[in-house]
């Protein structure tokens, strides 16, 4: 049955109506630690075990395959809830409304820490379901035609009969009846964004399955040749020019294609199962942590929160537990709990890039709606980078803290952090994204062109549009032109320190050690507040802007629907106010104009919110800034 996605899960539907019954509260949970693995078990000691080898036989036999960058997905072993009984992995199921069919298994789709649950009730079955969607999260940055495929190949593996090895390669007998009939143009297979519907559908899914099945298993060269052809595909080499470079002709391959489908004898591998360390028990409050990060997965908040509650209050060394919490509250839209929890999970596990890497990914996030301010980003990225060394093969942590090292206007390591991500995964297109950034704030236009256009596959393979960053590399560059045109007009050489005053009025002013007001300045409306400061950054996000403007008292954040919403004052001559996305090469001195948002708090030093929506940004002179003595 093919899987239906429901929220971020996989969820795999099997057999009709029942009623879920209770969770087994006093069942002995025991736990088998293996490399990839965390098996959280409500099974036998010995079958745990079992369990944990395949598990592991499995994830080497989809890695033999695969580029050592794409092999390296995870940041820590997956985690695997094994129940024996139907009615016990019932409870922990994805909630589905006004549906009374029964899960038989389900994969949560991070792949930073993929989550499988299944059940022992119905023999492999069960695990066989389980093992084909985590295949798929393996396989998620590969095309699609492949992904579909070469999941369906490993999903049907079978024990051999000594008990001892995994049996990769039963053919899939409808797939094979599907083909003999139907038999789709290969070339409509390779270049394929989705899926076809109806019966052209079936027979994408029986012809994908059948060249990964004779790809993989049933020649010895292209085998070998697997992995280098989904390295090009990575790279931004479109899809069939991959595959010709690796394969050969695409009009030869469909013969060899159809002539292996003929065959009666397919291509067939043998994997050992490898050993496993011992199940050991688990105290109450580690099997709580396991409950409630699978039924966090499964989308079952209520539940996951009170578990996760219930662990912490019985044993509050858990990092996982606050972990597993932080990322909750994250989703839940709470960002000040969410970072709590995330630095309480860091501060127990000060050497695991974990928690790091996902209180630095939600310190992101919350910036974005203002709610963190550059100390929390700070203090993040120390932490990532304390714990990040280049022996890190995973895209993710070295994206994350590129874009906090550009947030704090550290552009030349965020380059490299970023550059050290797209090496791992040069089609990432978050990392992408972030890298333009870079290279716009630092007039590098015609590259931050190239990198674009370097990501054209990867945008077309995964639906995203470009057209918003290419628009703005364009806005951008006019920008700098515009402002390069109007400095070159006006002679405009700004001295570094302060020199003679003509106006007395403007030295007098000056030598007080405040801010003066321009002559014929904006006068504020009704509502308005004007501060001053450093224009830092503006943020620019779907529908909506957020400008940061450090004050004496610390970093201030106004919002604005967009750019063209604020005016745009200028008292320096020569100088056109022009404003754009990013941080700032230098940081700007002006007044802003503002109105206050509904209960934001004034003043003080503590972290801010967003405190109104600006109105003005005036840019100022040097001769109105307070003169150093």
């Amino acid at each position: 049955m093919r899987l239906r996605v429901l929220g971020t899960l996989a969820v795999l539907l099997a057999g009709a109506a029942a009623s879920t019954g209770a969770a087994q509260e006093q069942a002995s949970w025991v736990r088998v630690a293996t490399p990839r693995f965390e098996v959280v078990a409500e099974v036998s000691p010995k079958r745990a075990v079992e369990v944990a080898r395949r598990l592991e036989a499995f994830r080497s036999m989809v890695e033999e395959n695969l580029p050592d960058a794409a092999a390296a997905l995870q940041l820590q072993p997956a985690l695997a809830v094994v129940f024996a009984r139907d009615a016990a992995f019932s409870s922990f199921t994805p909630n589905q409304p006004g549906r009374v069919s029964r899960v038989a298994a389900f994969v949560g789709l991070d792949p930073l820490s993929p989550c499988l649950s299944f059940h022992l009730e119905r023999e492999d079955e069960s695990l066989r379901m389980a093992l084909r969607e985590y295949a798929r999260v393996l396989l998620r940055q590969t095309p699609l035609w492949f992904m579909e495929g070469a999941a369906e190949v490993y999903g049907a593996v079978r024990m051999s009969d000594d008990g001892r090895a995994f049996r990769l390669g039963e053919p899939v007998a409808l797939n094979v009846l599907i083909l003999r009939s139907n038999f789709l143009p290969l070339s409509e297979i390779l270049d394929a964004r989705r899926a076809p519907t109806g019966g052209a559908g079936h027979a994408f899914y029986a012809q994908s399955w059948a060249l990964a099945h004779y790809l993989l298993l049933g020649s010895e060269a292209h085998a070998r040749q697997v992995a280098p052809f989904l390295a090009r595909a990575a790279a931004g080499t479109p899809v069939v020019k991959a595959f010709e470079e690796s394969f050969g002709p695409v009009a030869e391959m469909e013969r060899e294609l159809r002539r292996y489908i003929e065959r009666e004898n397919w291509g067939e591998k043998r994997y050992a199962l490898p050993d496993a360390p011992q199940a050991v028990p688990m105290a109450p409050a580690e099997a709580e942590t396991a409950l409630g990060r699978l039924l966090f997965h499964a989308g079952r908040d209520a539940d996951a929160e009170a578990r996760l509650k219930r662990a912490i209050a019985t044993d509050p060394s858990l990092w996982a537990a606050h972990l597993a919490l932080g990322l909750l509250r994250a989703r839940q839209g709470q960002g000040a709990e969410a970072l709590g929890s995330l630095e309480k999970a860091r501060a127990l596990a000060p050497e695991s890039l974990v928690p790091a890497f996902y209180l630095a990914r939600t310190a992101l996030r919350v910036q974005a709606t203002g709610s963190a301010d550059d100390e929390t980003l700070e203090s993040a990225r120390a932490g990532l980078e304390k714990v990040l060394s280049p022996a890190v093969k995973v895209v993710e942590p070295w994206s994350v803290l590129g874009a906090l090292l550009g947030r704090l206007g550290r552009l030349e390591e965020a380059e490299r952090a970023l550059r050290t991500a797209l090496d791992l995964a040069p089609g990432h297109l978050q990392t992408i994204a972030e890298l333009v950034d870079v290279l716009v704030v630092t007039e590098r236009f015609d590259e931050a062109e190239r990198l674009l256009d370097s990501a054209r596959e990867a945008a077309v393979r995964t639906g995203s549009d470009l057209g918003p960053w290419r628009q703005r590399v364009a806005y951008e560059r006019d920008v700098a032109r515009i402002r390069a045109d109007l400095e070159k007009a006006a002679s405009l050489d700004r001295p570094k320190t302060l020199g003679p005053v003509k106006d007395k009025k403007v030295e007098s002013h000056a030598r007080t050690g405040r801010w003066l007001m321009p002559p014929d300045y904006r006068q504020t409306g009704p509502d308005e507040k004007r501060t001053h400061g450093l224009l830092r950054r503006i943020d620019c996000q779907a529908g909506h802007i957020t400008v940061h403007v450090a004050t004496a008292d610390g970093t201030r954040r106004f919002t604005a629907k967009s750019l063209a919403a604020i005016q745009g004052i200028s008292y320096r001559e020569g100088f056109e106010p022009l404003l754009g996305c990013g941080p700032l090469r230098g940081m700007e001195p002006v007044f802003v104009t503002w109105k206050p948002a509904a209960g934001a708090a004034a003043g003080g030093s503590a972290p801010r919110a967003i405190e109104g929506t600006v109105v003005a940004v005036e840019f100022l002179g040097e001769e109105y800034l307070p003169r150093q003595r």
